[in-house]
């Protein structure tokens, strides 16, 4: 079963609870923070309506993109 989204290379529903768990089981341990945060891309299926889902899906790419740089490999990025 597949972990991650073909479009975004992110990790999937599946993939997100997985390693989700991981870490927070891994915080729980070490006696550690973690943190959520949820980011919701506005109007996104305006952009699809109104623009077409490849400028959709190049939407969600960069969003992509932009998170990867922002956070650390370590962190668990999901769509």
């Amino acid at each position: 079963m597949a972990l991650t989204d073909d479009l975004t290379s992110l990790y999937n529903r599946r993939g997100f609870l997985r390693a989700g768990n991981r870490l927070l089981s891994a915080a729980h341990r070490e006696e550690r923070w973690a943190l959520l945060f949820y980011i919701d891309v506005d109007d996104l299926k305006s952009t699809n309506d109104s623009a077409g889902h490849a400028a959709g899906d190049s939407l969600l790419t960069r969003t992509a993109q932009v998170l990867r740089s922002v956070f650390r490999d370590t962190d668990v990025i999901g769509r």
